[in-house]
């Protein structure tokens, strides 16, 4: 063990209060594959000076998100980023760093963003395929799910610097004005960001991140746990599309009537792929659909569709668009030639 660094140095480090070279051998001591023994050994003590007695489930759980929140806030100041440190470290830190606990419980500093969240109650509300829900927000804010979504949020704004939900999946947005508090919408590590305005967001696992703006104005951007990158402001009639793989951002329009048809069941494709159609149809309507013939995946049509419409409705109507057939057999559909 390195004889230079004891519990005082660590909680330095943590404050940001220790000297360049003091920050430089924790930060190497906490990226050692031993660094949970040595950090076992110099904690030990503190064990002792906590005797509060075991705190329940709830409490335990802040105590790590304040924990990650400060280790995180002192990363983005450092040539040292958290995220290199072992993992074996970084949780025996959340489990044993009394001195953190004790100071954050007294700390009468005025907490982050991140720290009020840790005591708000959270709320979550999802959908399955063939479902939509309408949600609304304490701040009268509305959103309104696709099929395969999910938002989670805070049950009060109170109090928040931000009105801040993470969401995937498919929703239209009415976001009540504020010009105080910015309401943004996190989906992996993109972001929207709005004061009071419309739009439609898909954010869809392994699918283009796609934002469209109905009315008012909203910034897209990527961020990382050191900075935030703009890709994109967009006003009303104006979209973006990033595809992660690619890192590639495309500028789009979009037509308000289609996006707010879109949270009563109407949609309008335009130039999309019978692949990506078919993707909708098992999504909207809860079935399996295979296409038999490869060749016709990329086949492009431009149909709207009511998902307000039974299923044999919507496939005559695309059949009757695209050159294909179909077959149903229980809930799987066959397109076929």
């Amino acid at each position: 063990m390195d004889s230079n660094i004891d519990r005082e140095t660590i909680q330095r480090y943590l404050e940001g209060t220790c000297t360049p070279e003091e920050a430089a051998r924790v930060a190497e001591l906490l990226k050692q594959d031993g660094a949970e023994n040595i950090l076992r050994q110099l904690l030990d003590a503190d064990w002792q000076r906590f005797d509060e007695g075991p705190a329940d489930g709830a409490t335990a759980k802040a105590w790590q998100q304040k924990f990650v929140a400060r280790v995180r806030r002192r990363g983005r100041h450092s040539r040292f980023p958290f995220q290199r440190f072992s993992q074996a470290a970084i949780w025996l830190l959340l489990a044993g760093a009394s001195f953190f606990i004790y100071q954050t419980l007294t700390n009468r500093d005025t907490p982050t963003n991140e720290e009020r969240i840790a005591h708000v109650e959270m709320q979550e509300v999802a959908t399955q395929r063939g479902q939509r829900k309408t949600v609304h927000l304490p701040d009268s804010s509305v959103i309104y799910l696709g099929p395969e979504s999910r938002l989670r949020f805070a049950r009060n704004f109170n109090g928040l610097e931000k009105r801040a939900v993470q969401f995937t999946g498919e929703a239209f947005f009415e976001v009540h004005p504020n010009p105080d508090k910015p309401f943004t919408v996190h989906s992996g590590d993109l972001e929207t960001r709005v004061l009071g305005t419309s739009f439609k967001i898909d954010a869809h696992e392994h699918q283009p991140y796609t934002v469209q703006v109905a009315t008012g104005k909203v910034r897209v951007s990527k961020t990382t746990p050191d900075s935030i990158e703009a890709l994109a402001d967009l006003t009303k009639g104006q979209a973006i599309q990033y595809t992660s793989h690619t890192a590639t951002v495309s500028r789009l329009t979009a037509d308000p009537t289609h996006l707010t048809a879109w949270k009563n069941g109407m949609a309008v494709y335009e130039n999309i792929s019978l692949a990506a159609l078919a993707r909708e149809i098992a999504r909207w309507y809860d079935v399996d659909v295979t296409i038999h013939n490869p060749d016709i995946s990329a086949y492009r049509i431009t149909i709207a569709l009511s998902w307000k419409d039974p299923l044999e409705r919507s496939l005559k109507a695309i059949k009757a668009t695209a050159n294909f057939d179909y077959t149903i057999t229980d809930r799987k559909i066959v397109l076929h030639h």
